[in-house]
């Protein structure tokens, strides 16, 4: 991410609705698992991508400057521990005998880029080369 002034002011707007969404008890409203804010995006509008038709894993893939972001909800059935393995060119998830490989656009740097599984969902932090 380049040195950008605003993403201090990014990181503390996350961290209050974080703090926000902690300290809301109303039963109405619906169960928001977690929240991504993307900064630093060089300006344009990030591209974002949902499910190919046909893919039973429900993911989204965003598009975001120097970085793609790839989201992907563990399936509830998942017995194991649910992994990324990142290519150069695709990213393969892998949950139980459950696997989707996502191409990407963008050949993508694979030392730099990891992934995080948390309550429920994987994130897939790709560094574009």
């Amino acid at each position: 991410m380049a040195d950008d002034s605003y993403d201090d002011v990014v990181n503390n707007i996350a961290k209050v609705m974080e703090q926000l969404l902690k300290n809301l008890q109303v039963q109405d409203l619906p169960h928001i698992i977690g929240c991504t804010i993307i900064a630093g995006s060089d300006g344009r509008p990030p591209t974002i991508i949902m499910n190919r038709e046909g893919d039973e894993i429900d993911y989204e893939i965003i598009d975001a400057g120097d970085r793609i972001y790839i989201s992907a909800e563990v399936p509830a059935d998942t017995s194991g521990a649910p992994s990324a393995i990142i290519h150069p060119d695709c990213v393969t998830l892998t949950f139980d005998d459950q696997e989707l490989a996502i191409e990407l656009e963008h050949e993508i740097d694979v030392i730099h880029s990891f992934y995080d599984i948390r309550h429920g969902v994987i994130d897939v932090v790709c560094y574009k080369t």
